[in-house]
């Protein structure tokens, strides 16, 4: 009995699990924001769920309607399993081991419907690998300690309330439709041209040739421009004219990104500012963005070059 009562209290190898927890949410911010920045363009979300739009993909927009909310529910439960954590509740645990086991199971279910939608895509990407046997890991390791622990028996035994229950609910909903939120705000989907991008009335034969001119490059790409980098596609998002790259020989780890910008920037501006094919844009002040993926798909970088730096 004694050292049953000993063996309680936030120390031990909770010290340790209690750390991870804590530290939960920022991992969450950091994944969600590496994943989901682009589509949080203005623009981006128009074009994926406009029916007339090139870029239209109802699998991808459900797909990432679901990713938004369930990284939202995750992130709200980061933070309730920290409030459980700390007052010590009978529900932690159960709390924990589920959230745990659904995103080990989730993982690779999205991974297969990324696949499914854009089958050139790998299945398995390396930072999907390396989130997933981290939440794997941390799980075969938890989870164990967890349901065997007298510390952690002894430790959790504070009830939850009604109010708890009904309090996270609230949060849940309120995270979610912040979120659904800020995606239709971000992009609105208003009066919009044949193509179903949104445009002011003044824009419109602006994003028209914008249009015009990436249906025409597309024509001919792929194209490889040198021995390392070949030329996938262009677009018209916003007002904005997208070049998207791939540097077939490189991963994303192989690149100084730093580097890459401060040496490509110059060459980007230079060809943008005295190129009479892109002559046409500088005067319409179209920015011009250009898009760099390693070989596997991963984004390395984005530089953009304003009208304004031909000045």
């Amino acid at each position: 009995m004694k050292k049953d009562v000993e063996l309680k209290g936030l120390s031990g190898g909770l010290i340790l699990f209690g750390l991870g927890v804590v530290l939960s949410p920022f991992k969450i911010v950091v994944s969600i924001f590496n994943g989901f920045s682009d589509v949080f363009e203005p623009g981006v979300w128009t074009s994926i769920v406009s029916s007339a739009s090139s870029e239209f993909n109802t699998l991808l927009a459900g797909l990432i309607i679901f990713e938004v909310t369930y990284n939202s529910i995750i992130f709200a439960l980061s933070f309730y399993l920290i409030y459980l954590f700390f007052s010590k509740k009978t529900m932690f645990v159960r709390t924990y081991i589920a959230v745990t086991l659904v995103s080990i199971v989730l993982i690779p279910v999205d991974s297969l419907a990324l696949h499914w939608v854009f089958p050139e895509e790998p299945l398995f990407d390396k930072e999907t690998l390396m989130e997933f046997f981290r939440i794997l890991f941390a799980g075969l390791i938890w989870i164990p300690y967890l349901l065997k622990s007298r510390r952690v028996k002894n430790t959790f035994i504070n009830p939850v309330g009604k109010h708890d229950v009904r309090n996270f609910i609230g949060v849940i909903l309120t995270l979610v439709v912040i979120s659904l939120g800020a995606l239709i705000i971000d992009n609105p989907v208003t009066e919009q041209n044949e193509d179903g991008s949104a445009f002011a009335e003044d824009d419109t034969n602006i994003n028209k040739l914008l249009i015009n001119a990436a249906s025409t490059i597309n024509q001919n790409l792929p194209m490889h421009i040198d021995s390392d980098t070949r030329l996938d596609s262009t677009t018209s998002v916003s007002g904005n004219f997208i070049y998207k790259y791939t540097l077939i020989n490189y991963t994303i780890e192989d690149i100084d990104i730093q580097y890459f910008i401060n040496s490509m920037s110059p060459v980007l501006k230079n060809g943008v500012c005295t190129s009479e094919e892109m002559k046409v844009f500088v005067e319409m002040k179209v920015p011009i963005k250009y898009m760099y993926y390693d070989r596997n798909g991963s984004q390395v970088t984005t530089i953009t070059i304003m009208p304004n730096q031909c000045t």
